[in-house]
């Protein structure tokens, strides 16, 4: 079974229990290579269940779906955030704000940027954000930009080389794709840094098991007049250590399941002919 089909059938079943007959269509396999595929998902998966429906019968239904925690509130909005992290794929598919809404704690802080120029943070505190880290950095992005940012005349670039010369390991989930081949190439010319291929809705970081920062942003132009005035950042940072640690692991999970850069090289290399 190849990511395609792990992604597929994990957003499939993300929302509603699925029949394996359902799955084997919706994936276009036999129903026991859909009911193979599902079991191999389970034995990776702890949140992937199985239950038979009138086991023994003629008309025994086997059925898919994601653990629902029922124990809490928090286990709930975890379950609920979790699916919508799997399905979503491009950043307006994941509501931040009404993600950091629904967390009950003090431990949290919003920063507000009006911003002009795409490559000029003003008050995002990236590179003590960047500089507190001391061992591991994960990396949630789309094309990599935000590695040619600079804040207040100090390149992010930079930063990022000081953390590979301190020892920290790097590690960046983004789409490894013909628009994000020149960032990859500038990020992996530092040391030895870990990429894997995903398309998903976060942007952020996951600083240790610290804190996690995740961003969105509002461009005056996507919107109506008199609706948004300014270019707005909206950072959102979470230092709660229940809430870091589920954000790494959902950060870990997708890694762990995804292409590393290494499997894409020859295809990259002509691709980088023609960029």
């Amino acid at each position: 079974m190849n990511q395609e089909t792990n992604r597929k059938i994990l957003n499939f079943i993300a929302s509603e229990p699925r029949a394996m007959s359902e799955i084997a269509q919706h994936i276009e396999k036999s129903w026991k290579t859909a009911d193979k595929y599902v079991q191999l998902l389970k034995e990776n998966n702890p949140n992937v269940l199985v239950k038979v429906f009138r086991k023994g019968s003629h008309g025994a239904l086997k059925v898919a779906f994601l653990k629902s925690m029922m124990k809490k509130s928090s286990d709930q909005i975890k379950d609920k955030f979790f699916n919508e992290f799997l399905r979503g794929k491009k950043k307006h598919e994941f509501d931040v704000l009404d993600f950091y809404s629904h967390l009950k704690t003090d431990d949290k802080n919003m920063i507000i940027e009006q911003f002009k120029y795409e490559n000029v943070s003003e008050c995002q505190n990236l590179v003590e954000l960047l500089r507190s880290c001391d061992s591991v950095l994960r990396c949630l992005s789309g094309n990599l930009s935000w590695i040619n940012m600079e804040e207040n005349g100090v390149r992010i670039i930079d930063v990022l080389q000081e953390l590979v010369n301190r020892g920290v390991e790097i590690k960046v989930l983004c789409r490894i794709d013909a628009a994000s081949m020149r960032n990859i190439y500038r990020l992996r010319s530092l040391g030895d840094i870990k990429f894997r291929h995903v398309r998903h809705p976060l942007r952020g970081f996951i600083v240790d098991q610290k804190v996690f920062r995740l961003k969105e942003e509002m461009r005056s132009t996507r919107y109506r007049d008199g609706e948004l005035n300014n270019n707005l950042r909206i950072f959102y940072d979470v230092a709660e250590p229940e809430w870091v640690q589920w954000m790494g692991n959902i950060f870990n999970y997708s890694f762990d399941n995804s292409m590393n850069l290494e499997s894409y090289e020859e295809v990259m290399k002509m691709i980088n002919q023609h960029i």
